[in-house]
């Protein structure tokens, strides 16, 4: 009963009870509006139809990816009145003017603080010199570790926050309340008690455990808690806007990021879906402070017009360290339209010219992205996808699948994860280029979250991520031809071909 009572009044339950309303007083207009009035039936039919083709016009030439142009334009035009009312609706934006200001500010202050070299001969690949553009350094001074699963990462992140000194910076998606939640809390407790500054930002969303009360005990304790684009009661674009970046930031000299949020599940203390799979990875030396500046990018993001952005080179600890190879911290906002993840990932599939191995929990990607991993495996590129055994979303899981399939024409190798979920995101090119971070390959974090990422180039963990998925090949199953072949009932393919063409949407 307990339980049943938590969630009826958890504010995210409310809201989404707020948003269906809202749309079922959409769907009431839609279908109550052409019969009201038998007399304005025809013009009603000339108006809807009129409006319905100047928003998908307006929809086809707006510079979104083609498949939310193909989603947007089947609903207007399925369904004119509720699509265009909900369109118009789902398309406001809760970003006020001087808020869009403070965000250029901010970019304009990360690109000052980590000044990039003017040589593009010095870059390792396209991707470098694009990154470049957008004020993100490549270091060549910096020590990586990688963690092959979610136990050695969190097990990792809680030693080096007990050692921590001067400042913890703590950014998650998810924070559920459960042991590892408990453990993080004390420690951070017992860290404030000591004279350390302890910031903590989580998404409003995802970290719905963290209500009210536990808000006003962390400050009370002296924790530094904020949450990240707060949820509201009315249908618009900002609210899919979700930080789904993982960042922990300890003293300036350690940076970790990854999988990983903070819930029983990633440590396997608790068993959801199976065996749950993570990865991830600790930087040492100058590359932290791109991580500590990409923390504060989304600390700063709801400052209000009183307040004055953070200076924050005094964050910038110099820790001289031995390292090899490239590393290249990045991050991704749907704000400014660029979908700097998917550009850097689908340069890193058209440069591989040996192999290209992805571990990502979800596979829900756009034509080019398809075309590219397709063109790649009929070049003789190994191509090899790791997906999970168990899925944790069902309809995820039957869309993902079917690109699987399509991808399997071409001849890629796609693995499922036996011993349960799977929710790692790495990619390794060529045994000398991988991916680490939090981007999955779908459509919200490609296009629609906030996410962070590190690039590495011929760096000393490249054998340790290629291990990695040595042995994730041994203990996942090849998707044989006559799973892809099978065949479904015609139910099955119409509710597929559905969550498909709204994918872009889910």
């Amino acid at each position: 009963m307990r339980k049943i009572l938590k969630l009826i009044t958890n504010r995210v339950t409310i809201v989404t009870f707020l948003i269906l309303l809202q749309l079922g007083v959409l769907l009431s207009l839609a279908w109550f509006i052409p019969y009201s009035n038998t007399n304005i039936s025809t013009i009603y039919f000339y108006v809807q139809g009129f409006f319905s083709v100047i928003i998908s016009l307006h929809v086809v030439g707006s510079s979104s990816n083609p498949g939310y142009k193909i989603s947007w334009v089947i609903l207007i035009l399925a369904f004119p009145v509720f699509g265009c009312l909900y369109y118009v609706t789902y398309h406001t934006w809760n970003i006020k003017r001087r808020k869009k200001h403070r965000i250029t500010l901010l970019d304009d202050a990360r690109k000052k603080v980590l000044p990039v070299p003017n040589e593009l001969k010095s870059y390792h690949t396209k991707s470098e010199a694009y990154l470049a553009n957008l004020g993100w350094k490549c270091y060549n001074d910096s020590k990586t570790t990688f963690y092959k699963s979610g136990e050695s990462l969190i097990s990792a992140v809680l030693d080096k926050l007990r050692q921590a000194k001067k400042f913890i910076f703590v950014e998650f998606f998810i924070i559920k309340e459960g042991k590892l939640w408990d453990e993080v809390l004390e420690i951070l407790k017992e860290k404030v008690n000591e004279g350390v500054e302890v910031r903590l930002l989580y998404d409003d969303l995802g970290a719905s455990d963290i209500n009210y009360s536990i808000r006003r005990k962390m400050r009370k304790w002296g924790i530094d808690a904020k949450a990240f684009n707060p949820v509201k009661a009315n249908i618009n674009l900002s609210i899919n806007h979700r930080d789904h970046r993982k960042i922990v930031i300890i003293d300036g000299l350690y940076a970790f990021t990854g999988g990983i949020n903070i819930g029983d599940e990633y440590n396997n203390t608790e068993k959801r879906f199976g065996h749950w799979l993570d990865c991830g990875i600790m930087l040492e030396g100058d590359s932290v402070f791109a991580l500590t500046v990409t923390f504060f990018e989304n600390w700063m993001w709801d400052l209000t017009k009183k307040d004055e952005i953070i200076d924050i080179t005094k964050y910038n600890i110099k820790n001289d360290v031995i390292g090899k190879g490239g590393v290249l911290p990045f991050s991704d906002s749907p704000l400014d339209e660029d979908n700097t993840s998917r550009n850097v990932i689908l340069d890193m599939f058209n440069q591989a010219r040996k192999k290209i191995y992805i571990c990502t929990p979800y596979l829900i990607l756009d034509n080019e992205l398809v075309t590219s991993l397709s063109n790649a495996a009929k070049s003789n590129v190994d191509v090899r996808i790791v997906i999970p055994k168990i899925p944790d979303k069902k309809t995820a899981y039957m869309v993902t699948k079917s690109y699987a399939y399509d991808l399997m024409k071409a001849g890629v190798k796609v693995y499922k994860y036996t011993p349960g979920f799977n929710h790692a995101k790495a990619i390794l090119v060529d045994d000398s280029t991988a991916l680490i971070g939090t981007t999955n390959l779908d459509y919200r974090s490609l296009y629609l979250h906030y996410e962070n990422n590190v690039i590495l180039f011929n760096t000393s963990i490249t054998a340790d991520i290629e291990e990695f998925f040595t042995d994730l090949f041994i203990v996942s199953e090849v998707i044989p031809e006559d799973e892809r072949k099978k065949k479904k009932n015609i139910f099955y393919h119409i509710w597929r071909g559905v969550l498909r063409v709204f994918a872009p949407q889910l």
